[in-house]
């Protein structure tokens, strides 16, 4: 089995916590036994009694942790309403502060456990060290998550929600479905160019109902002529499912002349290399060999 990088440097980074830990933790350890000596009974046992604190803390935080993981994976394939936003906001904080919260509460432990001493101080700290890297690997996601729900209105996580369950359901070719959550993200994202032109195109190439088609790229034309979306990339956009709908129906150069309108106002990679292919496909077809596919374009 080959190894992604990050998997190599994962591996790497371990098996080096892993050296140093065995290498520098024993000269640390004696430091502290020399120091532990100098402690009356009391404050040793002082000592072991914060930790069984830390260590029941940890516990408590680390289910709670992981009941919120579970939770906001549950929830987050159901948002449809503002409320179920404002609980995945509290549940995203939660994750987030927890994570936080553990992270010290191990450094904590640890350096409690490094202070009084343990006949079996490195394999300790290895496990603390592996547990610590897991979370901090995990800790990128969780600050996307919580700023994504702190920030984002309303309507657009709820329309992202639907999106998902729309693309989940195109893989699992239940396309009535498809066309519900679609039509559903289109209604709470109003604003959104790329989800009427997703919707037109679906319509046009799936549904096979033209007549749907035109009327949601009317709506995504309209929003062209206002202040609401009339940037380049919206510009760019609502002409790239223009000329892809237009192709689909078979009026290649049509389409194709969208595209490459699209390409000139925004000339994403994606979209020249999608151009190049239908303008292949379409030269092969006028040659009389190897007629395009409508299935095969995106």
């Amino acid at each position: 089995m080959n190894m992604t990088d990050n998997t190599k440097r994962i591996v790497l980074v371990v098996l080096a916590v892993i050296i140093l830990s065995s290498i520098i933790l024993p000269l640390v350890a004696a430091k502290f036994e020399e120091q532990k000596t100098e402690l009356s009974a009391g404050t040793i046992k002082a000592l072991w009694g914060t930790i069984r604190i830390t260590r029941l803390l940890t516990t408590i935080t680390v289910i709670l942790w992981l009941a919120s993981v579970l939770y906001s994976d549950w929830i987050r394939n159901r948002i449809d309403s503002i409320q179920h936003v404002a609980r995945m906001k509290i549940i995203a904080s939660v994750i987030w502060w927890s994570t936080i919260i553990i992270l010290f509460l191990l450094a904590m432990k640890f350096l409690l456990v490094l202070y009084c001493g343990s006949h079996n101080i490195i394999f300790a700290s290895i496990r603390y060290a592996l547990i610590s890297l897991l979370f901090v690997c995990y800790l990128p996601y969780t600050w996307d998550t919580f700023r994504y729900f702190r920030t984002q209105p309303a309507c657009n996580i709820i329309a992202a929600s639907f999106f998902e369950r729309y693309e989940k359901y195109i893989k699992a070719n239940d396309f009535d479905k498809a066309y519900s959550a679609l039509l559903k993200a289109c209604e709470m994202n109003p604003d959104r160019i790329v989800l009427w032109g997703k919707l037109a195109f679906f319509c046009e190439r799936t549904r096979k109902n033209s007549a749907e088609a035109d009327k949601y790229m009317a709506k995504a034309g309209e929003l062209i002529t206002t202040t609401k979306a009339n940037n380049i990339g919206d510009k760019a956009c609502y002409l790239d499912y223009l000329g892809l709908i237009n192709y689909v129906r078979g009026e290649h150069n049509k389409g194709l002349t969208y595209i490459k309108q699209a390409i000139d106002i925004e000339p994403k990679p994606y979209r020249i290399k999608g151009y190049e292919g239908l303008l292949l496909k379409s030269k092969s077809a006028q040659s009389g060999t190897n007629p395009p596919d409508p299935k095969t374009v995106t």
